[in-house]
C-alpha cells in the first residue's frame, strides 16, 4: 500500500491534493479549503494538472505573482496563495519531495494590506439586544448568538457552534479555539446563563446551541449555518440602521475595541480572544490569573450583561 509520501511524489499539484485530505481527515476543513482554492489558482495559471518541485523556482513564482496581479486579486488574496504555496513547499522540502538547496520564495514579498474592521459600540449592542424580535424567531435567535458571542469574549462562531453541555465547568464556559487549540475559560455571568437556559435542550444531541442540525455535521453543513447566521444579522442590521454590515466577527471585534476603550492590557485581550500571534500576547499566557480574566471581561460586558438578564 502506498504511503501518503509516495503517492504525492514529486509533483507540487498532487502533494497538495494529499495535503488536503490529510487536513480533512484532521478536521481542519477550513485550512484544506485554503489550500484547495490555492492549488486550483495554480492549476489554472500553468493549464496543467501536474506540477514537478523542480519547476518552482524563483522566475515561476514571480510569474504566479504577476498574474494574479493582472487578474486584480487583492494584495490579500495575493499574499494568502503565496503564504499556502510557501507552507506547502517547505513541507515537501521536510518530506524530501522538494529541493532543499533553492528557495523559491526567497525574493517574494508578503505584505498583506491592513483593512478597516468593522465594529459597533456598546451603544448599538444595547439597541441590538433591546430590538423588538417578538414573533420573529430567527432573527431573535441569531440577536442572542451575537450578543453571547460578544459577552463570552467574542467566541468565534466556529467555537460557538460546536459548544455542547461538555463545556460548561463548574460555573464556567471552557473550550479550546478550532483554530489555535488555545484553552479558553470564561466565567458566566447572569446573563449568559440566561441565553444558555433560554435554548437548553434544543440543539441537536448535546449541542448548547440549536445551530447545527446533525451531530457530526460536513463541513459544508457547518458553513451552510454560518452563512445562514450571517444573514439574519444583516436583516437585523439593516433595520436597526447601523454603520456597519453586521456579521458574526463583528461580536468579536466590538469585544476587543470595548476592551480597549477601557484600557484592558493587551496581554489580557489577546488571551480573552485566545491569540497566540502577538509577543506580548505569548509573554502574559504564562502568568495571568484566571480572576484578572473575569474582572476584564465582566468590565466590558457589565451594562449589556443587565439587559440581557432582565429581558431573556
Amino acid at each position: 500500500m502506498k504511503t501518503e509520501k509516495q503517492y504525492s511524489g514529486r509533483d507540487l499539484l498532487a502533494y497538495m491534493d494529499s495535503r488536503c485530505k490529510m487536513l480533512e481527515k484532521n478536521r481542519r476543513s477550513g485550512t484544506a479549503g485554503i489550500y484547495r482554492s490555492t492549488r486550483n489558482r495554480l492549476k489554472s495559471f500553468i493549464n496543467s494538472s501536474s506540477l514537478p518541485f523542480k519547476e518552482v523556482t524563483l522566475r515561476f513564482m514571480r510569474d504566479f505573482e504577476s498574474s494574479m496581479r493582472l487578474a486584480n486579486l487583492s494584495p490579500n488574496s495575493q499574499c494568502t496563495y503565496l503564504s499556502c504555496l510557501r507552507t506547502v513547499y517547505n513541507s515537501a522540502v521536510s518530506d524530501r519531495l522538494a529541493p532543499k538547496d533553492s528557495n523559491p520564495f526567497s525574493h517574494i514579498r508578503f505584505s498583506p494590506k491592513r483593512t478597516d474592521k468593522a465594529t459597533i459600540d456598546v451603544d448599538a449592542l444595547k439597541k441590538i439586544a433591546l430590538c423588538d424580535l417578538d414573533g420573529e424567531g430567527e432573527l431573535s435567535f441569531a440577536r442572542d448568538l451575537f450578543i453571547f458571542s460578544f459577552m463570552t469574549c467574542g467566541i468565534p462562531f466556529v467555537d460557538l457552534a460546536y459548544l455542547t453541555t461538555a463545556n460548561l465547568v463548574d460555573g464556567f464556559l471552557v473550550y479550546y479555539r478550532r483554530k489555535t487549540n488555545i484553552r479558553i475559560s470564561i466565567r458566566l455571568s447572569k446573563g449568559m446563563s440566561a441565553l444558555l437556559n433560554k435554548y437548553s435542550g434544543k440543539g441537536v444531541g448535546d449541542y448548547l446551541f440549536p445551530i447545527l442540525k446533525k451531530a457530526d455535521p460536513s463541513y459544508t453543513e457547518y458553513k451552510s449555518s454560518l452563512r445562514t447566521y450571517n444573514r439574519r444579522l444583516c436583516r437585523i442590521g439593516n433595520r436597526l440602521d447601523l454603520p456597519v454590515k453586521l456579521t458574526s466577527y463583528v461580536a468579536r471585534h466590538a469585544w476587543a475595541m470595548e476592551a480597549k476603550r477601557l484600557h484592558t492590557p493587551l496581554g489580557i485581550i489577546g488571551e480573552s480572544l485566545g491569540h497566540t500571534s502577538e509577543k506580548t500576547t505569548r509573554f502574559y499566557l504564562s502568568s495571568l490569573d484566571q480572576m484578572v480574566l473575569d474582572k476584564a471581561n465582566m468590565q466590558v460586558i457589565r451594562s449589556l450583561d443587565n439587559i440581557v438578564r432582565r429581558s431573556r
